[in-house]
């Protein structure tokens, strides 16, 4: 008996194609999105974190070895985390280390002081620098870590490499920036972004060079008025500006006027006061003083000579310094022979247990330089000041 061939009108045949069209499209599609999955060795590509995921993924580490919110501090562009006195600081590295390929990172080589009490290293996504890490040993109890606050002066002239290199130096800056030159707000807007403090480096008349005048100098021969116009064109053009030093000045700061009229603008305006100590007869610092505004003083230039080894010289003298009276400002100049020094010395000082701070830090924790602490010796110093300076300039 013959079997009866079944038969299949067109509009069959038409839908049979058209399923079977639609099924290897969807079989083609899946393979063509699997297969840009793939990474290499045939593994699925992990998604890329983002830096605040990575950032949070490695305090999470942190915390099981003790390292708290309060433990956790910038410097700069680095996070600087605080292990307890009985954790290990290799031990967090190395977990670090492990981790970071699960979480899509990848780990420069970490540099370990001896001994093992601190240790830096770089976690990068995608090749770029995404997390730099200064992991330390927390001092014990009724220990504290001596405090160093670097100034750099002159920047503004250029925002060249020079400049962006020392806005890389792997410590807590505050940058001096000249107003009214070419770059001044440039690099002021740079400085900020690389985490570090700004400061107006304000130009005054000195005793016995000539200052180049772009309508910001301070002179003492200027009215009340003048000088305060120019403090606050000073100050509008230094974006982020925390407080402001004088540029030269050693005429200048030993006026008493003109200080107080410079104190007065940035008292107004909540800034902070650095006394360079161009002129050992500056009144600038006991002026800041009586006025109640912020004020600390520079204790070492680092860079009178330009030359790398007496940079380094003069930054251990400055660290010694801090170590005896807990904290000490420095200021150097934006010259290659200074940031060599800074980069060759400034992580064994951080491995030795030395922080560095910004002015404004500094001035949180400062007290009063204790020898002008009392108001009348203040003003009988600048009294006496005044006498002599007008004997001498008359």
């Amino acid at each position: 008996m013959r079997r009866r061939r079944t038969y299949r009108s067109p509009r069959t045949w038409r839908r049979m194609t058209g399923y079977l069209l639609l099924i290897g499209a969807v079989v083609l599609v899946f393979f063509i999105v699997y297969g840009r999955q793939r990474g290499a060795g045939g593994r699925v590509e992990r998604k890329i974190p983002s830096t605040a995921e990575l950032r949070s993924a490695v305090l999470q580490q942190a915390a099981r070895h003790g390292v708290g919110e309060q433990q956790v501090t910038t410097e700069g562009q680095w996070l600087v985390l605080s292990v307890p006195p009985e954790k290990s600081v290799p031990e967090l590295v190395a977990e670090i280390a492990r981790s970071a390929p699960a979480m899509g990172a990848t780990v420069e080589p970490s540099e370990t002081a001896p001994g093992g009490d601190s240790a830096r290293l770089v976690l990068r996504l995608k090749g770029q620098a995404a997390l730099r890490l200064r992991i330390q040993k927390a001092l014990a109890p009724g220990h504290e870590r001596p405090l160093i606050a670097l100034v750099i002066d002159d920047f503004g002239y250029s925002a060249g490499e020079l400049a962006k290199e020392s806005l890389d130096l792997p410590c807590a800056l505050t940058v001096s920036v000249i107003p009214g030159l070419p770059f001044s707000r440039e690099v002021a807007e740079l400085a900020a972004a690389a985490g570090k403090e700004v400061m107006v480096h304000m130009p005054m008349e000195a005793l016995h060079e000539s200052v180049e005048d772009r309508g910001s100098t301070l002179f003492v021969h200027l009215s009340d008025e003048e000088i305060r116009q120019r403090v606050d064109r000073a100050i509008a053009s230094v974006p982020h500006a925390a407080g402001l030093n004088n540029h030269q000045g050693s005429r200048a700061t030993a006026d008493e006027r003109v200080m107080t009229l410079v104190m007065e603008e940035l008292r107004g305006r909540g800034l902070y006061f650095v006394d360079s100590r161009t002129n050992s007869m500056s009144i600038a610092y006991e002026v800041a003083l009586r006025m109640q505004v912020p004020c600390t003083a520079n204790a070492a230039f680092l860079d009178v000579e330009a030359d790398t080894a007496k940079v380094r010289q003069q930054l251990w003298r400055l660290a010694h310094l801090a170590k005896r009276q807990g904290r000490a400002l420095g200021i150097g100049h934006l010259r290659r022979t200074t940031l060599e020094a800074l980069r060759e010395e400034v992580p064994k000082l951080q491995q030795q247990g030395y922080q560095f701070v910004t002015v404004s830090r500094l001035l949180r924790v400062s007290r009063p330089i204790a020898m002008h602490s009392d108001r009348q010796t203040v003003l009988a110093r600048l009294a006496e000041r005044g006498r002599v300076w007008r004997t001498a300039h008359a």
